[in-house]
């Protein structure tokens, strides 16, 4: 009786052994993968980054060169950084820049929509991406705001608002609809600006 007894005690510290013993590998794996990750967080970080100096330093030759465009690589040729290419790699990293508009609103302040275009900034984008394993991918995505700084007198300059109808100047003034209606029957606010209105309609913003 107690021979059986002691082999089912060995069974079971054998069985408790293996839950032990798994979860602690499954912990110490799970570390390892963390900090392979963190790794190549740092190592896309650096890429991404790399290409926004890269940008700027274009910017620095001529204002000109920041061309919009959805994805650009960078080279260095004679020593200096150029747009190149749709794209660039390392190792299993691969990075893309973007050049886009910058909208303002009356205030001066960046808006994503609705405002009016400052000729003298752009948003750069760079976009690292990489494969994590077979089936999932991780990207980085660093951002930044280049001015011409020697195309105005002020650090953050605003353009002068110039709209192309009735509804764009109440919606970005007013966040209001506007149309082209007769003096009397503006409920709203009414605009001393014709715009596209013609007498005797003017543009009313409500």
């Amino acid at each position: 009786m107690k021979k059986s007894f002691s082999i089912i005690e060995i069974i079971l510290a054998a069985a408790l052994f293996v839950i032990f013993a798994s979860g602690v590998i499954g912990v110490v794996l799970f570390g390892f993968d963390m900090n392979r990750l963190g790794g190549e967080q740092t190592i896309a970080s650096q890429y991404a980054s790399e290409g926004l100096e890269a940008t700027r330093s274009i910017k620095n030759q001529n204002f000109s060169n920041l061309v919009n465009t959805l994805g650009t690589g960078i080279s260095q040729v004679g020593g200096v950084w150029v747009f190149s290419g749709t794209n660039n790699t390392f190792d299993k990293y691969s990075r893309v820049i973007s050049v886009s508009d910058v909208q303002r609103d009356l205030n001066g302040n960046i808006v994503v929509s609705g405002g009016i275009v400052d000729p003298l900034t752009k948003k750069i984008t760079s976009t690292v991406t990489w494969n994590v394993s077979s089936n999932r991918n991780n990207s980085v995505v660093l951002t930044t705001y280049l001015t011409n700084w020697k195309g105005s007198t002020t650090a953050t300059p605003t353009p002068t608002p110039i709209f192309a109808n009735c509804n764009q100047f109440c919606q970005v003034t007013h966040s209001l609809p506007g149309n082209c209606i007769k003096s009397n029957k503006c409920i709203g606010i009414k605009s001393p600006n014709k715009y596209e209105c013609v007498s005797p309609n003017i543009c009313c913003c409500q």
